[in-house]
């Protein structure tokens, strides 16, 4: 029997790993015979780890299956904005990553025919890990963002001229992605893509009445969030007249960085207290079907390209009308004008035009498309899992 370990990127449960449990969950019933196994990083406590704990036993797994690690939280802390400012901040990550290292040395898994590794992060780490401990198998680096050379990887390159015995690919979760990591310092054998999977949702009920916008990310400075909520601040008049009752922003910092990130959420909750608007509401966290369940038209406003864009899938099943900057690998997903509407990052005036069309009539033309967009992404996906991991349709 084959056996995979498969690493997420940190202990908390957003989009990626979501993402990634599915895929797995997929993988495991095109190759029944197929072992696999979770490593879950945690900061301070295996606490921090249960929602994602949770999301892996309701994709059928069970709590044997799944293993948890130390790592460092000063190395985690270390945003790639951030990067090493001085010669103590570079100590600090070398002995995180030492540190990391020799947490996951107990947890033997050198036995694993495969190495499937989700983000940037963990990646690092495991790749330094398989050097030093000679691993055999295949090591599969699933790149669910851009390759970046900030900070502590600015010596990966470095690491891939010492000898390894392992086979290192990777994967990006766009054709975006992977045309990024074809043109970065990495030498992989093979660079292939794989579409990120969403649930299944319930399709909502068309909302006849008054209309509720809303935007869900992480809260962080390139999703947009407060460019959305200025819009908004700016437009609130001429969006009542339109039908708009209000914006419900959901998400929050799950992945608690430093950097951009820092004081962010704060700062925007701040602005709208200030202005004494009441047409936008921050809902903090939650479940996916629970947010399109409310959401008639979705903003997707990414102020820089998108490694992929989960939302915008979780939409088109949902039955929400999309409107996105669609840049990256989001506008990969998307055809403007047919299946949802786009507008360019900090174009008000486009955004408003993209919203008023979404407030009439027209807009059931885009929830009808987008069901079948949907659908072709499924396709595409599966053919792309099965490429990945050499599976025939039969």
């Amino acid at each position: 029997m084959k056996s995979y370990s498969c690493f997420f990127n940190g202990p908390y449960l957003g989009g990626a790993e979501r993402s990634f449990a599915l895929q797995c969950r997929d993988l495991a019933s095109l190759n029944p015979d197929l072992s696999i196994r979770f490593y879950i990083p945690y900061l301070h406590s295996i606490d921090e780890t249960l929602a994602l704990k949770n999301f892996i036993l309701e994709c059928g797994f069970r709590s044997t299956d799944i293993f948890y690690y130390h790592y460092s939280p000063t190395l985690y802390g270390a945003s790639r904005s951030s990067g090493i400012r001085n010669f103590f901040a570079l100590i600090q990550m070398i002995f995180g990553l030492l540190f990391t290292v020799k947490q996951l040395s107990v947890l033997k898994i050198q036995d694993s025919q495969c190495w499937w590794v989700g983000g940037n992060k963990v990646g690092f780490v495991l790749f330094l890990y398989g050097i030093l401990n000679s691993f055999k198998g295949r090591f599969l680096w699933h790149f669910r963002d851009y390759p970046f050379a900030a900070g502590i990887f600015k010596i990966l390159p470095f690491l891939f001229k010492f000898p390894y015995s392992f086979t290192i690919e990777a994967l990006g979760n766009s054709h975006d992605v992977r045309a990024a990591i074809l043109k970065s310092p990495y030498p992989f054998k093979r660079v292939t893509t794989l579409y990120n999977p969403v649930q299944k949702f319930k399709l909502r009920e068309v909302n006849d009445g008054k209309l509720t916008l809303g935007v869900a990310s992480m809260l962080a400075p390139w999703k947009g969030v407060h460019s959305i909520v200025l819009f908004c601040l700016l437009y609130e008049k001429e969006l009542r007249s339109l039908g708009y009752e209000k914006l419900s922003v959901y998400g929050d910092d799950i992945y608690k960085t430093k950097g951009d990130h820092l004081n962010y959420k704060d700062s925007l909750i701040k602005l709208v207290q200030r202005s004494g608007s009441s047409f936008i509401h921050f809902k903090g966290l939650e479940e996916p079907e629970k947010i399109f369940k409310n959401v008639d038209v979705f903003i997707h406003s990414s102020l820089k390209p998108e490694p992929f864009g989960r939302v915008i899938l979780e939409a088109f099943e949902a039955g929400s009308v999309v409107v996105s900057t669609g840049l990256g690998g989001a506008g990969e997903l998307i055809n403007p004008e047919k299946d949802s509407l786009r507008y360019l990052p900090y174009d008000n005036e486009g955004l408003f035009r993209c919203l008023e069309k979404a407030s009439q009539e027209e807009r059931f033309k885009y929830i009808e498309n987008a069901k079948k967009r949907a659908h072709e992404i499924k396709s595409i996906y599966q053919d792309q899992l099965r490429e990945v991991f050499n599976l025939s349709k039969a």
